[in-house]
């Protein structure tokens, strides 16, 4: 089994997290003092860190839902100076809490170059999110593709969640020169590939001397490896190696309300692993986890691909069947006393899909995305759907109820929904039964 932590060779200068879990968890302390390293302290820890040892050695449970537990993506800060941290690029690592420094001086300015996007340095960090297929695909196979995204969109859910929470603004980026991210962050595009950034926090901090990296070399994750070429080969089509390439739109802003107590809410969430087929939730639970899961996310692609298709197991006042979730409201596809054992059947026969209350499927009209986006839209697709499905995880768990991602029978969810959109990803929620 590959490494689940990333780690370098030689002397490495690390920076110590501020690690106030007590406090934030707590509520004691004040998120809205302005961005230095203790909030990005708690942005790290809490939206990307390792939680408590499993039972296999070295295995830990992170704050975000990840498809196997096998955590497959890495997280990199590129920073200007703020109170308590020199510019330079890091690398978190979620189990030590700290930051380990690999360049130094501002690295903003090569994002900037790999975007054309000189609003970049209005943030003062920004976060690059990379996935090492290996770490999945071992498993998986070449569907650990898809979970790279799954994960990745699940650590920004957190991430913008708990920056909203401060008073941060956050955007998304998907647009960018693959090879110019890659090379930044130590990435060969192959064993390990960029794939979103997330620029944090406002102002323009004064900009530090050209940006010098310090070549850290990372140990290997495996003492084996394969390389699956339909991954390689789907990474590649999807690949920007020149701005002509970009197909650029205006930035979407982000209409969803904060969640209150963020903190608690991602610390205390996991993977229910058993629901209690006797419960259900109501009608406006459902429809304010909707809600919050749809709202616009601050982005660099303005077409939202993925819209949120519902099966209703055990929703008081909703009767069992298909819906979509369209303008703010749910619009029945189908009614079906069988839902449950739909659910079960799709769900890849998992009693997690039939006993809970509601399971929901983030699904993306891929045909438009690539028309309108370019190859780059599949990769939007893939990452924006598992963002809603990050923010269900949250509004459920803030809701009192639980949640869990499950993959499915792709073709036979389009059918269920008589669409021909395809699904993303899937999250079951209801009422866990321990």
């Amino acid at each position: 089994m590959p490494q689940p932590f990333k780690e370098y060779l030689g002397e490495a200068t690390s920076v110590e997290l501020v690690d106030h879990r007590k406090e934030w968890l707590a509520g004691q302390s004040s998120h809205r003092r302005g961005f230095d390293l203790e909030e990005l302290s708690r942005l790290l820890i809490l939206g990307a860190g390792a939680k408590r040892l499993r039972r296999m050695r070295d295995r830990y449970f992170r704050t975000y839902a990840s498809a196997g537990a096998l955590h497959p993506n890495e997280l990199f800060v590129a920073a200007a100076s703020i109170d308590g941290l020199n510019a330079g690029l890091y690398h978190f690592h979620p189990r030590d809490k700290k930051l380990i420094r690999l360049g130094e001086g501002d690295p903003r300015h090569q994002l900037v170059e790999a975007t054309e996007d000189d609003s970049l340095l209005d943030h003062p960090v920004i976060l690059a999110v990379s996935g090492i297929p290996w770490r999945t695909a071992w498993k998986y196979g070449p569907r650990g593709y898809r979970h790279l995204w799954w994960d990745a969109g699940m650590i920004i859910a957190n991430l913008m969640a708990l920056a909203d929470s401060a008073g941060l603004p956050s955007r998304v980026l998907a647009h960018f020169l693959d090879e110019r991210v890659n090379h930044l962050i130590g990435a060969d595009g192959q064993t390990e590939m960029a794939l979103a950034l997330v620029g944090i926090g406002e102002g323009t901090p004064s900009s530090e001397p050209q940006y010098s990296p310090l070549n850290l070399r990372a140990a290997p994750i495996s003492s084996n490896s394969f390389e699956f070429p339909e991954i390689t080969a789907v990474h590649r089509e999807t690949a920007l190696s020149s701005t002509d390439d970009f197909r650029k739109e205006a930035a979407r802003a982000g209409a969803g309300e904060p969640i209150d107590e963020i903190d608690k809410v991602i610390w205390k969430r996991g993977s229910t692993r058993r629901f209690d087929p006797t419960a259900s939730i109501t009608q406006r639970v459902l429809e304010d986890v909707l809600a919050y899961a749809s709202a616009p996310i601050p982005c660099d692609w303005t077409t939202t691909t993925n819209e949120l298709f519902v099966i209703a197991n055990a929703v008081d006042g909703v009767e069992p069947g298909a819906y979509h979730w369209k303008d703010q409201k749910l619009q029945r596809i189908s009614r079906d006393p069988g839902a449950r054992e739909a659910a079960h059947f799709l769900s890849l026969v998992q009693a997690l899909g039939s006993d809970a209350a509601a399971v929901i499927f983030p699904m993306a009209d891929l045909g438009s995305a690539v028309e309108t986006a370019g190859p780059r839209g599949y990769r939007t697709a893939q990452l924006e759907g598992p963002i809603m499905s990050g923010r269900l995880y949250l509004a459920a768990y803030a809701a009192g109820y639980g949640a869990t991602g499950l993959t499915f029978y792709d073709e036979e969810v389009s059918k269920y929904f008589q669409t021909s959109r395809e699904p993303t990803l899937e999250v079951a929620i209801g009422t866990p039964n321990y």
